[in-house]
C-alpha cells in the first residue's frame, strides 16, 4: 500500500512539473527579446510547426509612424494567434535601446484584462507577462493601460509563445516583435483624424487604390503605407505638388501584401491625414 501511495506521489509531482514546463503557469520577466533582455523564451519553446501572429494595437490608436501623444492613457492590447490553443507574452517599454541601465518610458497603469499582470523590480523595467496559459479558438488577447511620457522615444518590445498544451514545450513556438514610439509634434495620433480631406477608394482594395485631396498651396508630399501594428511597409509618393485637386493612384498589387488593415498616411508640408484602407 504505500508503494502505491508513493507511486501516486511521484506520478502527481512528474505531472505538475511537466504541466510547468509547456509554459510558465506564473508568468515570466526579461523575456521580451529586447538588447536589456537578450532573450526571447527559444531556449525552451522551440520546434512548434508554425509561428504565432503576435499583433499590438492600441485604444486610441498611435499614429502613423507609431506616434504618441504626449502624457496621453493608453490601452494597449497585445493578441497572439494562430494554430496554438493557449498563449503567454511578454512585453516592455523602455527608454533605451542599449543592453544596459533602461528603465520604463511612460508609466503602466492598471491590467484591463484578468489574464496579464506587472511585474516589478527595482532599478529595472516593468514587465507585463501572462497569469496563466491563455485561449479560446486559438487567440488570446492581453490587454493593459499605459500612459504615454511627457516626450523622448518608447521602445516597446514584445514576445509571444503559442502552446500545444501537451505537457512538453518542444512542440510551443516563440514570436517577437518591437515598435519605436515617438511623440506626435503635429497633434494627430489616431488614424482617420483629417485636418484636410481625403478620400480613399476603392475600399476594400485589391489592386489599385485612389487618393482624392486638395492642396491649398503648393506643397512637398509622402505618402506612406503602415501595417495594423505601426510599422512602416512602403514609401509610395515623395514629391512635390502645386495646389489644387489631386488623383492619386496607386498600385498596392506590387507590393505584395497580405490581406488586413493597412493606414495610408499623407503628410502636405506641416498638414497630414492618415486613412485605413482594407486590403483583401
Amino acid at each position: 500500500m504505500k508503494k502505491i501511495i508513493l507511486l501516486l506521489l511521484v506520478v502527481c509531482v512528474m505531472i505538475s512539473i511537466s504541466a510547468f514546463t509547456y509554459l510558465s503557469q506564473n508568468g515570466i520577466s526579461f523575456e521580451t527579446g529586447s538588447p536589456f533582455d537578450g532573450t526571447y523564451c527559444t531556449s525552451c519553446h522551440s520546434g512548434g510547426a508554425s509561428t504565432p501572429t503576435l499583433t499590438i494595437t492600441a485604444n486610441p490608436a498611435f499614429g502613423a509612424g507609431n506616434t504618441y501623444m504626449a502624457s496621453t492613457t493608453y490601452t494597449i492590447n497585445v493578441t497572439c494567434s494562430g494554430s496554438y490553443p493557449k498563449y503567454g507574452f511578454d512585453l516592455e517599454i523602455i527608454n533605451s535601446q542599449a543592453a544596459t541601465g533602461a528603465i520604463d518610458k511612460g508609466t503602466f497603469g492598471t491590467v484591463v484584462t484578468a489574464n496579464c499582470k506587472k511585474m516589478t523590480s527595482s532599478g529595472q523595467p516593468t514587465n507585463i507577462t501572462h497569469t496563466a496559459p491563455t485561449g479560446s479558438g486559438n487567440t488570446a488577447t492581453f490587454s493593459f493601460r499605459w500612459t504615454s511620457p511627457a516626450s523622448g522615444s518608447a521602445f516597446l518590445y514584445c514576445a509571444c509563445i503559442g502552446a500545444n498544451f501537451n505537457g512538453s514545450d518542444t512542440g510551443d513556438k516563440a514570436n517577437k516583435t518591437s515598435m519605436t514610439l515617438t511623440q506626435s509634434l503635429t497633434g494627430i495620433a489616431s488614424v482617420d483624424e483629417t485636418p484636410f480631406d481625403i478620400n480613399i477608394y476603392p475600399n476594400p482594395a485589391s489592386d489599385f487604390v485612389t487618393l482624392d485631396y486638395t492642396l491649398d498651396e503648393n506643397s512637398d508630399i509622402r505618402v506612406d503605407l503602415y501595417d495594423i501594428s505601426g510599422k512602416k511597409v512602403s514609401c509610395l509618393v515623395k514629391e512635390k505638388q502645386i495646389s489644387g485637386e489631386h488623383h492619386q493612384s496607386i498600385n498596392l498589387s506590387e507590393l505584395n501584401l497580405h490581406t488586413g488593415v493597412y493606414s495610408i498616411a499623407l503628410k502636405a508640408g506641416d498638414k497630414a491625414a492618415t486613412k485605413r484602407v482594407v486590403v483583401y
